[in-house]
Parts: C-alpha cells; structure tokens; sequence
C-alpha cells in the first residue's frame, strides 16, 4: 500500500555524515519545507526545500549534545512543530543518558531549522514519570514522544516507551501546555500486535485525521540485523485514545539489494501546521508520509549473504527467535568483515517519501468495521 517516491531517498546523508540522515521530522510553513534528522554524530542536522522532494542541506548543527548531562550521549528521533500564533517553532527529541535510558528533551526558537534553546527543566519527561503513572515499577526505561494534537485546547501527546524486557507500548497523554506531558494511557502493546503478525517493537505512533476518523501509523517488528526487520501499519479509530488494528502492513521494505531493504520505521505524516496539527497537508491530492530507511549493503551484495532473510516478523515474536536470529546476524556479519566479499553497511539509512491517496487510507478503514 501506499506509492514510495520513485527517486527515493529523497535525502542522503548531509554533510557531517554522508551515511546518515534519519528519522525525519518535516513540516510546510508558508510553501517552504523544512526537515530535521539525526547524523552518524548523534545531533541533529536541517534541511529546506521548496516542494518536499528536492532538499538542500541548511544547517549541521540545528541541535546539539550536551558536553555533560542527561543527554551527553545522543539526541535523536525530532519532532517539530510550529505555533502560527506565537510564531514559535517547537522542537521535541529523545536524550539518550550514559546509563542507556532515555528521556524527552524540548527547545524552541523563532526559526525552524537554527537558534533552538532548550529548556533549564529538561528532561520534561523521563521513564519515571510513565512507570510512576502506570504503577510498573522500573520496567520502561526509554521514553519517547512522537506526535502532538491540540483539541479544544488541550494537548494531546504520542509515543512510545520500552522496557528492558523487550516489551514496548505506545501511550498517549495529555498537557496543558508544551511541556506539560501526563495523565498516561496505554494505546497498544506489543503483546496486541500478534493478531497482524508485528513484532515487540513499536515505535513513532503519529496521528491524522481523515473525514472524521484518526488515522495513526507507527512502526512494529523486531531489533535485528535482517532483512525486512520493520515495517510501518496503521490503525483508525472514531476518537483519538482508542483504535483498531489494520493486518495489512502500511510500507513495508523495499526488495533486497534496495536502499530501504533491511526496515521502514520512525514515520511521520506531513501535517498542516495550524495549531491543531491533525490535518494532513495534501500535496496534489494526497498525503504525505516521510520515513526512515536502512539496508544491509551496498545496495550490490550477491550470494548467501543477500539470504539472510527475516523469516516473517509474525513467526519471530517471541524472545528465543530473537535471540537466535540475532546470534545468526552477528555471526554472518562477523565472517563477512573477516573474510571479506561483501562488506555490510548496515547502519547506514536515510530518509524517504511515500504517498497515499485519501481513497486507499479509507479502504483500509472499511476493512476495521
């Protein structure tokens, strides 16, 4: 489902790293695009363009890491947003600490892609706060947000968090303002996606709405190093805290040897930016979805290493599948760099396009009544 742009990526690399540039965040401000992505050196880059497709590298340093504190060691997955009234641009980003745990930084500025200053209170959310709310002790310990609405005023927060366990959920939760993020509910867990045959792993839940239904995809499948590791699905519900399942995937990886081969993940919709961020900004009849793409080489392997298949995400849920999958994909990818042939660049990825007519979002939703 869903038509990936012919030309795809539509941004690779930038000029501090030439092998990375995801996950995006994109938005349209008076007809100018403007996009944020992590690099290889784990800041954040920016991006303009003037139709969405054709970008051009604007600034290497939109944010930074901390020299010391909770996010000295990376900061990644950007969600930006713009506030038409104040003229306001609202940066969120996951903080990754020393100790692995992961937090929600915030900063603003008056321009989209430089001048951000973050916040004295950051982190404004920590796993603390989930674990507190949903009395799970210390199980999540990365917390992410992944979209915002506004609805009668009130903010209405997405995203997801992860346990050491392997156990993932995507929640929502209210605020009265920007930073003000709790009140938590559990919107899926991992558990859930065995009916369409996902994996453990969610990630970037980002939410639209389409003739009086929300429409929200994210991301399923499993951590490895394999073909066709995640792909994007989508869900549809009459409210914006309840939804149903679709089993057919949204995007999925493109063929081997592609640049997108390996996992599609950490999505967003193009939104229009009015202060409710709920509709999606149609572009010659239909809707745009900007996602991440990696693969496992150069886009040339050949032989037995270009067999080294996710079986399918639905026979692989459980941790021992994982487990074994993951010991085969080091052990492949071990003899690969000590044999030579083939050398995997398998943390290479980049960002890409996708379009859905209206019309095929809606038949999806006919499958859910």
């Amino acid at each position: 489902m869903g038509n990936k742009y012919p030309e795809n990526p539509v941004i690779e690399g930038s000029q501090r790293d030439p092998t990375q540039s995801y996950p995006p965040t994109v938005l349209r401000v008076d007809g100018t695009y403007f996009c944020i992505t992590k690099t290889e050196t784990n800041d954040l880059v920016g991006f303009v363009s003037e139709d969405g497709v054709n970008w051009q590298e604007e600034n290497k340093h939109v944010l930074k890491r901390s020299a010391a504190g909770w996010d000295q060691k990376k900061v990644t997955l950007p969600l930006l947003r713009y506030d038409p009234d104040l003229s306001i641009y609202h940066l969120y980003y996951a903080g990754h600490l020393p100790t692995g745990n992961v937090a929600v930084g915030y900063a603003n500025s008056g321009e989209p892609l430089k001048g951000y200053q973050k916040v004295s209170d950051n982190p404004i959310c920590e796993p603390s706060d989930l674990n507190e709310e949903l009395n799970n002790s210390s199980e999540f310990d990365r917390i992410i947000v992944s979209d915002l609405v506004k609805t009668n005023g009130e903010f209405v927060f997405y995203g997801t968090a992860k346990s050491t366990s392997g156990k993932s959920i995507i929640w929502t939760a209210n605020g009265s303002d920007w930073t003000d993020i709790g009140d938590f509910s559990v919107l899926l867990s991992s558990s859930e996606l065995d009916q369409i045959g996902g994996g453990p792993l969610l990630q970037s839940p980002s939410v639209i709405l389409l003739d009086g239904t929300y429409v929200m995809q994210f991301t399923s499948g499993v951590n490895a190093t394999v073909l066709n590791e995640r792909q994007l699905y989508v869900a549809f519900g009459k409210s914006q805290d309840e939804f149903t399942l679709v089993p057919e995937a949204l995007l999925e990886p493109g063929p081997e040897t592609s640049w997108d081969e390996r996992r599609v993940y950490a999505a967003q919709w193009l939104k229009q930016q009015d202060g409710r961020y709920l509709q999606p900004e149609m572009v010659n009849g239909k809707i745009r979805l900007y996602y991440s793409g990696h693969d496992l080489g150069h886009h040339n392997a050949t032989s037995w290493q270009n067999k080294l298949h996710h079986p399918s995400i639905g026979t692989c849920r459980n941790v021992e599948q994982q487990s074994l999958l993951k010991l085969i994909a080091r052990y492949c990818l071990t003899r690969v760099r000590r044999y030579g042939s083939v050398v995997f660049d398998y943390n290479r990825g980049y960002t890409g396009l996708a379009e859905f007519p209206p019309e095929e979002l809606r038949k999806q939703f006919d499958q859910t009544q």
